[in-house]
């Protein structure tokens, strides 16, 4: 009975461990919905046949690309800074959740937490800069400063339409995470790694512990 009860078990365990990794997948994803809009726009644009320096706006669908890429880049410019700020914590708490119920490995928890360290470290706040890093051109040069661009009369072109200054604000964003400025979900990684190892080695000292 007791080998058909842990048979039975170990599907459900399975399952269950499934869902939680599902679930972190979709966590981990959020956050990066602005970059996959731009990389999107950029997609469809191509394929419409439309021009990054072109003079007329690029239509897609019941909108335009410009309009798409500024309010992506916008979003993705919001979650960045809020994540400085102190949703990266938050966020990485949640994930580590996810980790420790969907795998009972101790070096796959400690590996793919600072995995996730390390991404939550760098692409929410260098990832809309890197998105539309391709889609550079003279009239519109991503800086963190904002200096004059060389057509005055729009901040920044792409597709035939003026994407915004907001463009320089993720140039900042990346900027400041190139500095060092985002290092603190680090010291979350390591206060996670140290309650980890505590409960791994409570439990296997109460394993090891000799039946009276």
């Amino acid at each position: 009975m007791a080998v058909r009860r842990s048979m039975k078990s170990q599907p459900e365990e399975k399952s269950r461990s499934g869902r939680w990794r599902v679930a972190l997948l979709l966590l981990v994803l959020v956050p990066f919905v602005p970059e996959f809009v731009i990389l999107g726009t950029s997609f469809f644009a191509q394929i419409r046949g439309c021009e990054v320096q072109g003079n007329d706006p690029c239509g897609i669908g019941l909108d335009s690309a410009p309009d798409l890429l500024r309010r992506a880049l916008e979003a993705g410019s919001f979650v960045g800074y809020r994540f400085k700020e102190g949703l990266a914590a938050g966020w990485l708490a949640a994930c580590y959740v996810l980790v420790t119920l969907g795998w009972s490995r101790l070096r796959s928890r400690l590996s793919l937490a600072f995995a996730l360290s390390l991404g939550f470290a760098v692409v929410p706040y260098a990832g809309p800069l890197a998105a539309i890093g391709h889609l550079t051109n003279p009239e519109c040069v991503p800086n963190a400063g904002g200096v004059v661009l060389p057509n005055k009369d729009v901040v920044c072109k792409i597709y035939g339409g003026d994407v915004g200054p907001v463009v320089h604000n993720v140039a900042g964003l990346a900027e400041e995470a190139l500095r060092g400025k985002t290092s603190f979900v680090f010291a979350i990684f390591i206060f996670y790694g140290i309650i980890t190892l505590f409960i791994y080695w409570r439990s296997r000292s109460r394993t090891d512990r000799p039946v009276r």
